[in-house]
C-alpha cells in the first residue's frame, strides 16, 4: 500500500478513533508528509526498508533544517505513532 494511502488511513484513525482536534492531525500530518517525502527521496517504498540508520539519518536532516529539540520530540513521537499504527494493522512486522 502507498505511503499516501497509509497515511490517510492513519490521520483518519486519529481523528475518528483517538478523537483528536483537526489541529494536533494537521500538526501530525505535517510531520509525517516531512517524513514520508524524506523516505520518497531515500526510494524507501515499505516500511520493511527502514532501518535505524534510515531513522539516524532522519534526526541528522532534522537538525539541518535547525528545529527546536521539543519540535524534533513531537516528529518522532508523531513517527513512533505512525509505526506503531503500521505494526497494529499487519503493515509490518516490527
Amino acid at each position: 500500500m502507498s505511503w499516501e494511502k497509509l497515511l490517510t488511513r492513519y490521520l483518519r484513525s486519529l481523528s475518528l478513533e483517538k478523537g483528536f482536534s483537526n489541529n494536533t492531525v494537521f500538526s501530525y500530518e505535517n510531520d509525517l508528509k516531512r517524513y514520508l517525502g524524506f523516505l520518497g527521496s531515500r526510494k524507501i517504498a515499505t516500511v520493511d526498508r527502514i532501518t535505524s540508520l534510515t531513522i539516524q539519518d532522519y534526526a541528522e536532516l532534522l537538525a539541518e533544517l535547525g528545529l527546536s529539540n521539543a519540535t524534533v520530540a513531537r516528529n518522532f513521537s508523531t513517527i513512533r505513532g505512525f509505526h506503531k499504527f503500521l505494526i497494529e494493522e499487519g503493515e509490518t512486522k516490527a
